[in-house]
């Protein structure tokens, strides 16, 4: 087994631990590995993660910075030879679960939730369910794990024989005390897993064995990282657009999340034999202006698709003869808002090769704001990477998009789900979003929204909601109950 210890700032307490793993584990058999996160404090999912998939272990434990550990501890290691075990767990002092305050007794037994203090289960395990949720705040991480592996058929077990002593909520009071975390965190926790808990009722209903084609996982851009996000709490699989018939199979659903076309792509998805198949169109070219042949049979190939501009759904529709939906872009889970640069009134994106974003410059002329935006793609992926905190501290965000009913960019709703001030262009159609963003159609409207000020409430507003209806979990779940 190996034994996954992070520090986070608590010196003392962190030593008594180390001091008793060390004490009563069996080093010729066990591995103990310490990482210190305090110093890019990281997220915890993240760290636990990277760890977990460079072990060479199958049984892992995850124990928690403020926790001591007791003769025979390691025993609970047994329960993980059941296969239909999928953690297990002591009893304690302290802790947010039916674990506190439960009895020594010579029994190991079946628990509906397990406090993550000290969490062991299989490597095997944590591959087939999905990692530990990356956007999920400061705790929290296995409350949603717990789900997954239930999800999943595998039990949930405390073992009675062990007793661990956990000093709850020290790494919590030490980091709030030191300004790194706040009470929002527990706040958004609790929102986060309401929101997975909610979601995961709808997809239970839906089907499992689902393959979205976009780039692949562990791309930096934010269309693929939400399907990520949606692989990794619910099941399916991200495949890139170049895989093999024999890689996709023959899924229940394939959702295709590229609007571009390619001859050897299409070849593929029209021989998959897929139950269902999807287009997320998530681009403004009109059937006119498409990259899709002359009298393409698209209606042949999807049994339906979507698109994120409903100005241009009935030219696909009437175009191609097939069921077509408007369903805009989205952006991924946030554990909380983000912060960053406060680059005043900010512009993330393309002002020079527009095809259909020309009004950008006429609305922009003579307005003082920062524009960040770059053609290769590694810087762009380094702006992509700062882009949430830029959004979420700076005085205003402008997305400017054609007059497309309904369309706005992807960057509209990053705006929003990063906490920030959207300044959008209205392109009508957006009515229900005027809570959450500033609107504006002519530039005259734009200039007196830059010279508005007190927009906490709106930032707050617009993060919740987002994050709560807007992601591309919403999407990928919509997809699939109305397809």
């Amino acid at each position: 087994m190996e034994i996954i210890f992070v520090r986070f700032n608590l010196p003392d307490k962190e030593q008594e631990c180390i001091d008793s793993v060390r004490k009563y584990t069996d080093l010729s058999k066990h591995k103990f590995t310490i990482y210190d996160n305090y110093p890019k404090k990281e997220n915890l999912a993240v760290v636990w993660n990277r760890l977990i998939e460079k072990s060479e272990h199958e049984n892992i434990c995850l124990l928690n910075n403020d926790c001591v550990v007791e003769e025979g501890w390691t025993r609970m290691e047994e329960s993980l030879e059941d296969k239909f075990v999928g953690a297990v767990g002591p009893v304690c002092n302290n802790c947010g679960g039916k674990q506190k305050n439960m009895p020594k007794a010579d029994s190991i037994e079946e628990i509906n939730d397990l406090s993550g203090f000290c969490y062991l289960f299989r490597k095997s395990v944590w591959e087939e369910v999905g990692r530990f949720p990356e956007d999920m705040p400061f705790y929290g991480q296995e409350t949603v794990f717990n789900r997954k592996l239930e999800d999943k058929g595998y039990k949930l077990m405390v073992d009675r024989r062990v007793y661990i002593h956990h000093y709850k909520g020290q790494s919590w009071l030490k980091a709030k005390a030191n300004g790194d975390v706040n009470d929002n965190n527990r706040e958004y926790g609790r929102m986060h897993y309401y929101n997975f808990i909610r979601r995961l009722k709808e997809v239970q209903k839906l089907p499992r064995d689902i393959v979205i084609m976009g780039s692949g996982k562990g791309n930096p851009f934010p269309t693929f990282q939400g399907i990520d996000q949606y692989v990794s709490d619910f099941g399916g699989r991200h495949l890139p657009m170049e895989a093999t018939l024999e890689e996709i199979g023959e899924p229940d659903v394939l959702i295709v999340a590229q609007s571009r076309y390619n001859p050897e792509w299409y070849d593929k998805i029209r021989k998959c034999k897929a139950k269902k198949k999807a287009l997320y169109f998530m681009d403004l070219r009109t059937p006119e202006s498409t990259q899709f042949p002359k009298d393409f049979p698209l209606n042949e190939i999807y049994d339906k698709v979507f698109f994120n501009a409903k100005g241009i759904v009935q030219e696909w529709k009437d175009k191609y003869k097939i069921e077509a939906e408007w369903l805009p872009q989205g952006t991924i889970q946030q554990p909380t808002p983000p912060t960053g640069e406060n680059l005043g009134v900010v512009h993330i994106g393309d002002l020079e090769n527009m095809t259909y974003h020309r009004n950008r410059k006429d609305f922009l002329e003579g307005i003082d704001f920062k524009n960040l935006n770059s053609s290769i793609r590694d810087e762009r992926a380094e702006i992509v990477a700062r882009q949430w905190g830029i959004y979420g501290s700076s005085d205003f965000s402008i997305a400017i998009s054609p007059a497309v009913e309904g369309y706005t960019s992807d960057r509209f709703y990053h705006i929003m789900g990063s906490g920030g001030v959207a300044v959008c262009f209205d392109p009508a159609g957006l009515e229900h979003l005027k809570d959450y963003a500033l609107f504006f159609k002519t530039k005259e409207e734009l200039e007196e929204i830059l010279k508005t000020t007190g927009h906490d409430d709106l930032r707050k507003r617009a993060f919740d909601y987002i994050q709560t209806h807007h992601t591309y979990k919403d999407r990928i779940i919509h997809i699939l109950k109305n397809i």
